[in-house]
């Protein structure tokens, strides 16, 4: 189970980036920011790019595994109605293309002349 916390919209202007670059390609940058956009709303976005090329070798099919491309994104605005009631609108989103880590075994059968050959 996931729990995902948030933050909301604030008044006060906030802002934050992040970049990371690393092994087998990995580029990641996130970042967020927010403010009041007029006396009754708030509002803000947020946003995932993180990909890589894969850490594992698939030893069956070839090429890389364990690959990772992922874009998400949130818009939220808090408005105001009242001074008893207000409005939260969350627009969110993700793409995922990830290519699953392998746990498989090869399997090779052995004939019996072959079994003669391998070093004990």
């Amino acid at each position: 189970m996931a729990h995902f916390i948030t933050r909301k919209p604030s008044a006060e202007f906030e802002a934050y980036g992040e970049a990371t670059i690393g092994s087998y390609d990995r580029i990641k940058f996130e970042g967020a920011g927010g403010g009041s956009l007029s006396d009754t709303v708030r509002g803000r976005v947020s946003f995932l790019h993180d990909q890589n090329n894969g850490y594992q070798v698939d030893q069956i099919r070839g090429g890389k595994a364990a690959s990772a491309n992922i874009e998400a994104y949130r818009l939220q605005l808090d408005i105001d109605l009242s001074a008893e009631a207000y409005l939260y609108l969350n627009l969110h989103g993700a793409n995922m293309d990830n290519t699953p880590t392998i746990y498989k075994h090869r399997r090779r059968h052995l004939s019996a002349q072959r079994t003669a050959d391998l070093p004990v």
